[in-house]
C-alpha cells in the first residue's frame, strides 16, 4: 500500500555516515526532525509561511503534526 501524498517532496542529502548513525539512536524519524529544524529557522526569520505552519507551536505542544497558526 502506498503511502498518501501529504503535500511533502522527497529530497536527498549527503551526511556523513558515522554522524547518521549516531543521530539515529535518538532520533528515529529524521524526516521530521529535519522539517522541523527548517520549521523553526523560517520562524527564526520570519519568512511568510511561518505565519501559516508554526515550528514553534509544534515543540511547545510536544503535537508532531503540523499546526494551523491562529490568525
Amino acid at each position: 500500500m502506498a503511502r498518501p501524498n501529504l503535500g511533502k517532496t522527497r529530497i536527498n542529502l549527503t551526511i556523513r555516515r558515522d554522524v547518521l548513525e549516531a543521530a539515529r539512536k535518538y532520533i528515529p524519524n529524521l524526516s521530521d526532525f529535519v522539517e522541523g529544524k527548517l520549521l523553526e529557522f523560517l520562524f527564526y526569520v520570519k519568512d511568510p509561511i511561518a505565519k501559516n505552519l508554526s515550528g514553534l507551536a509544534r515543540i511547545r505542544t510536544g503535537d508532531h503534526r503540523l499546526v494551523r497558526a491562529a490568525s
